[in-house]
């Protein structure tokens, strides 16, 4: 997209929520908003963004100044998330971008929403199945696969049509989680059988059981690579292979606590998110963990509030962010030895976090909404 009007669609956004009487405890909230307005116009105001190169700075002071319920309140200068909204209220539970202006959000009630301008407007798009949707991923600009319910659906011209297969999973309960590596091979969990999973590598053709035999409901799933998963289990449980699932060891990680997703940078350093604040990290390939932040620690800390992480993301060894509950997303950029608060009014609950580069990250949200990266510390 153009950055002129990358920044004018910004600022317009931005420039109106400000314009909003400004809230109590906003000392220091200008109205300098509404005086750049009325001095010359948002179309004024985005050509100077745009041939100063101030656009990255000044969508950072409208920020800063924002208080309004579309923006975060920030303990982290330089990480903001602008707010994006859809014409609908149902809950989305995962995002996907293939590049930095396209992308897909699906959720409940057969949610599906498409963007082509970095997420600034979704359009409603239709499916040949009504599901609760819950997985989506895309390989390339034309191959990509989706979950919800029973059903696997793919496509291979991105997404103008779409194929229905189904999966063993009983259409009661539906896909709780799934993680696929490449367009072939990829890991179901089923809500209804939770401590087993499907696995596929055919795309979706057919379907082999995998038991663990951990006795714990698994709740989410990362792959490294095709042989090495981790999946994350309820108590303080976690599930290793290391040959694509044909076996698994069960690891407990002495952190008694309910888990809801895992991810790892390399072979060796992973994170683990879950319930009362958790984030646990290990360093030597999942034998030792190593609680970085839990609810206990939380209240030392002078924190009061419970609140259960649903998705951890790392860009590098040293940048990620974790969600969840009560819009709250902690933010990291030394590997996770220190986590920085950024937080949404407004909205209860984060679900699914992607990111695609530094300066392209989403999140799915409740309520039909979705935040996007707007700029990022350097």
């Amino acid at each position: 997209m153009n950055k002129f009007l990358e920044y004018l669609l910004a600022f317009k956004v931005l420039t109106l929520n400000s314009a909003k009487a400004a809230p109590s405890g906003c000392s220091g909230c200008l109205g300098s908003s509404k005086f750049l307005v009325s001095i010359g116009g948002i179309f004024v105001i985005g050509a100077l963004i745009y041939f100063l190169g101030l656009g990255d700075t000044l969508t950072g002071i409208l920020h800063f100044m924002d208080r309004g319920p579309s923006a975060f309140e920030t303990k982290n200068p330089g990480n903001f998330w602008l707010k994006q909204s859809t014409d609908t209220k149902y809950d989305f539970n995962n995002v996907f971008f293939i590049n930095p202006e396209t992308g897909w959000a699906v959720g409940t009630n057969c949610a599906f929403y498409k963007t082509k301008s970095m997420g600034l407007t979704w359009v409603a798009d239709s499916l040949p199945v009504d599901e609760y949707l819950q997985y989506i991923k895309f390989f390339d600009e034309d191959n990509g696969i989706l979950l919800g319910g029973d059903k696997y659906l793919s496509t291979s011209n991105g997404g103008k049509k779409w194929n229905v297969n189904k999966t063993p999973i009983k259409v009661k309960w539906s896909v709780r989680n799934a993680y696929f590596f490449d367009v072939n091979t990829g890991w179901v969990i089923d809500n209804y059988e939770g401590d087993y999973l499907i696995k596929t590598t055919n795309a979706g053709k057919s379907w082999v059981k995998q038991n663990t035999n951990v006795k714990h409901d698994f709740e989410n799933l990362y792959f490294f690579d095709n042989k090495t998963g981790w999946v994350c289990c309820e108590d303080g449980w976690l599930a290793y292979t290391s040959n694509g699932g044909k076996k698994w060891k069960s690891v407990y990680t002495r952190i008694k606590k309910d888990f809801s997703a895992v991810y790892f940078i390399n072979e060796y350093t992973g994170w683990v998110v879950g319930e009362d604040i958790t984030i646990i990290r290990t360093t030597d390939g999942g034998n030792n963990w190593t609680p970085i932040s839990t609810y206990e620690k939380s209240l030392a800390e002078g924190m009061s509030r419970r609140s259960y992480l649903k998705d951890v993301k790392f860009l590098n060894d040293l940048t990620g962010y974790t969600i969840g509950e009560d819009g709250i997303i902690y933010s990291t950029s030394d590997g996770g030895n220190n986590w920085l608060t950024d937080r949404v009014t407004g909205y209860k609950t984060l679900n699914k976090l992607f990111i695609l580069d530094e300066k392209n990250a989403w999140i799915a949200a409740n309520e039909g909404v979705i935040y996007k990266l707007l700029y990022s510390k350097k």
